[in-house]
């Protein structure tokens, strides 16, 4: 049976052909989708397709998903490029891990561009992340581009899968027996944003120190929906140590430099005294997010200047 995402895909296409194309590669179900199209309809259109795959090295899975992205291309003779981003992250993410992700994320992959002659750079976002990225930017200013959405190009980086929606990319993953890396943090987030509690956390790479793990681990037990003073972790962190007590600064210091924000839920953690502070997202941000778990706001308040 004939599939509207052919068409719409192959509409697209035509725009480039004669072409050298490299595809941003995750080896979840989208950038799988478009890749392998791609490739299928490269003879037709003469288009030669590259792919690219970032290793952020946030998550124990990183490893494996590169593994698949190689082994997938080589499979199908399709030139494999990839970095390891995780020391720059290391070194960078003042801004938070998100941002700093896409700034090293798009910095590498449109190096690979300019290095390797290609004309330009696929991503395969869906009209669902033109969706989500709306709200994203909505409760954390986060998205991946602007308020409206992201954007259709944007120089030489083209998303060409706008109007593809998550249930064509199933269809197509089915009907062509493609088994992509299952990402289970887009997962979270599409749960997350819907308004839901997502009950499951997605595989982590905590890489600092052991104190601030500790405290990144607690923050990790706080319920959807409530939240935890500092005070409060302070002491359940005595109580593992054997001290008599804890600092709650400490603890501050630490929430302050969690790297993985979101979904280690720091926007659930306040004041003694029920001061939403600490959030280096803004407060905005975090009443946003506390609001969007719907959770109870009575006695907490935004302060005139941030203290633990």
């Amino acid at each position: 049976m004939h599939s509207l995402y052919n068409d719409i895909l192959i509409q697209e296409l035509k725009k480039y052909r004669d072409k050298k194309i490299l595809v941003a590669f995750s080896g979840g179900k989208d950038s799988l989708m478009l890749l392998d199209f791609i490739n299928k309809q490269k003879e037709s259109l003469n288009i030669y397709a590259g792919a690219c795959h970032i290793n952020h090295g946030l998550r124990h899975t990183a490893k494996r998903d590169e593994d698949f992205c190689r082994l997938y291309c080589i499979k199908n003779n399709i030139d494999f490029y990839t970095y390891n981003i995780s020391e720059e992250l290391k070194k960078d993410n003042s801004g938070g891990i998100e941002a700093s992700a896409r700034k090293y994320r798009y910095k590498f992959l449109l190096h690979t561009v300019k290095e390797n002659n290609y004309d330009f750079l696929f991503t395969g976002h869906t009209y669902s992340d033109d969706i989500e990225s709306f709200f994203v930017d909505l409760y954390t200013g986060a998205s991946l581009f602007t308020l409206g959405g992201i954007m259709y190009e944007n120089d030489k980086i083209i998303r060409p899968m706008l109007n593809i929606t998550t249930e064509m990319v199933n269809e197509y993953i089915i009907k062509n027996n493609l088994e992509p890396v299952f990402d289970e943090t887009k997962k979270w987030l599409d749960i997350y944003f819907s308004g839901k509690d997502p009950k499951f956390t997605p595989p982590l790479k905590m890489e600092t120190t052991s104190f601030r793990k500790t405290v990144w681990e607690i923050l990790l037990t706080i319920p959807y929906g409530r939240t935890i003073t500092y005070g409060a972790i302070a002491e359940r962190i005595a109580g593992q140590k054997g001290v008599g007590r804890m600092s709650a600064q400490a603890v501050g210091g630490a929430v302050g430099h969690n790297a993985i924000s979101l979904i280690i839920p720091c926007h659930r953690v306040v004041g003694t005294n029920g001061s939403l502070t600490g959030y280096a997202g803004g407060m905005e941000k975090k009443v946003k997010l506390l609001a969007l778990e719907k959770t109870d706001m009575t006695g907490l308040f935004v302060p005139k200047k941030g203290m633990v």
